[in-house]
């Protein structure tokens, strides 16, 4: 019998000694103490005028997994059996003003499903909304609940780590959670020049270097040229196209930035104007 089908034996054997598993432990309970809630403060919409409270919860989620020592869960083939996944890490789930944070380990079956030991930890928290601004008040968690799930011979899988270890990282992402609300603010425009798309489309890749990367075809315009190019930082979309006794060059790019819980904006109103002038000075040389 080669080492597959072995496997193969082993795990249906298993598989039917699965029916034999006792009732579930009950859940154990590690009590914390992190002092007061913490507060954030954002501004209540983005640069574009678009209101961020809808986001607030995906941030509370990035940024537990940001603060935690921990990685997110991941699945990997077993050496238990054929069809048989070792589950580890965290994972954050939403709820309706909170977050369970779990600590997981565990096994996937291909025939019979999941089950994982969780060490489950909640953080509330509660929107505010105001006339311009937005308050996010982020309330400790009071316990560490683990359950704990049984393999296909009824073993119980151990916790994802020690209560004490777990507690230090729990306190370790409460003191240091960090939400940001990440935007993205697009522009694009064009300009009329009198040289042809070869001389432009040359003149940009002097002046760009190893950024520009890009390709020329034809359409029904006639010979165009697209590629990207860095300016100033950020990643322009550039298209020249014959136009007239010239050509058209137009462009797009977006710049990312970020709102966090202080109420300041990353973003720089000063930089799509210098982007957009280091192009036509590039267009135009």
């Amino acid at each position: 019998m080669n080492v597959v089908n072995r496997s193969n034996v082993i795990f249906m054997a298993l598989f039917a000694l699965a029916g034999c598993a006792s009732a579930p432990q009950a859940p154990t309970s590690v009590a914390l103490d992190l002092g007061a809630e913490r507060s954030f403060t954002f501004k209540s919409v983005d640069e574009d005028g678009k209101k961020i409270e809808g986001s607030i919860a995906s941030s509370l989620v990035d940024a537990i997994y940001e603060s935690s020592g921990y990685g997110r869960k991941i699945e990997k083939r077993s050496s238990f059996g054929q069809g048989a996944f070792d589950i580890q890490g965290i994972e954050v789930a939403t709820t309706p003003n909170a977050l369970k944070l779990s600590y997981v380990n565990g096994q996937r079956y291909e025939l019979t499903g999941t089950t994982l030991t969780r060490s489950n930890v909640i953080f509330g928290y509660h929107v505010e909304v105001g006339a311009n601004s937005i308050t996010v008040k982020v309330v400790p968690p009071n316990q560490i609940e683990t359950i704990k799930g049984k393999n296909l011979i009824s073993l119980s899988f151990n916790q994802f780590d020690s209560d004490e270890n777990l507690a230090k990282d729990v306190k370790k992402i409460f003191n240091n959670i960090n939400p940001v609300v990440n935007r993205s603010k697009s522009f694009k425009g064009e300009i009329d020049v009198k040289y042809s798309v070869d001389a432009i489309t040359t003149n940009f890749k002097r002046k760009c270097g190893y950024s520009f990367a890009g390709k020329s075809f034809a359409d029904k315009n006639g010979f165009v040229s697209g590629f990207q190019c860095t300016i100033e930082g950020a990643v322009v979309n550039i298209a020249v196209f014959p136009y007239k006794e010239g050509a058209k060059v137009t462009y797009n790019f977006p710049l990312l930035y970020s709102l966090n819980g202080k109420g300041e904006s990353s973003y720089k109103s000063e930089l799509p104007k210098n982007i957009i002038a280091s192009f036509e000075k590039i267009v135009n040389d």
